[in-house]
């Protein structure tokens, strides 16, 4: 056990650096699953859409995956807009270690409040370590965010069930795109 946590530290470095100046191309089909999942997500709670209305940029994750027993991981697809503007794809990557036992899927939608957090996230050089760093916003037991410092989650879980006491990381990788 003690070997497979830095073989999957390292992948999760490795992945997030890897052709980061590759341009990727968006088919029509992730585009409109980024849509449906935003409307889904202000469907649920009104209220989000004056937060996209002011948000600098966001990044949407149709479906993030994760689950964890004693050391656990994440990964999901998502894609970032800036002024309502499909601008790069990006990709997910947590990893956890810690009392830890379940699975679950949802999904979410990362709102940034200034260009400086936008770029540092489309640079690939944005990360949370920890769950009580992040304001991390379940959909339906509130939808209020604060933004810390100068982004916020909001997450709508899908289906599963995890029980965590254990430290948490979560890299992001990013590449521009275009549409297909």
């Amino acid at each position: 056990m003690k070997r497979i946590w830095p073989l999957f530290a390292l992948l999760c470095l490795l992945g997030s650096q890897a052709g980061a100046d590759e341009t990727v191309g968006i088919s029509a089909k992730q585009l409109q699953r980024a849509r449906l999942t935003i409307d889904e997500m202000k469907e649920a709670a009104p209220e989000l859409q004056a937060y996209l209305d002011n948000a600098r940029g966001y990044a949407v994750f149709p479906r993030i995956f994760r689950a964890g027993y004693l050391w656990g991981g994440s990964y999901g697809r998502g894609l970032v807009f800036a002024d309502q503007e499909l601008v790069s794809r990006c990709n997910q990557y947590g990893f956890s270690l810690g009392l830890q036992l379940g699975a679950q899927t949802y999904k979410q939608i990362i709102l940034f409040q200034s260009d400086e957090a936008l770029n540092t996230f489309k640079e690939g050089r944005f990360e949370f370590e920890g769950r009580a760093s992040v304001a991390i916003i379940t959909l339906g037991a509130n939808a209020d965010p604060a933004f810390l410092p100068d982004v916020a989650i909001v997450t709508l879980t899908e289906a599963g069930l995890m029980a965590e006491a254990a430290a948490n990381g979560v890299n992001y990788s990013c590449k521009p795109a275009t549409e297909r």
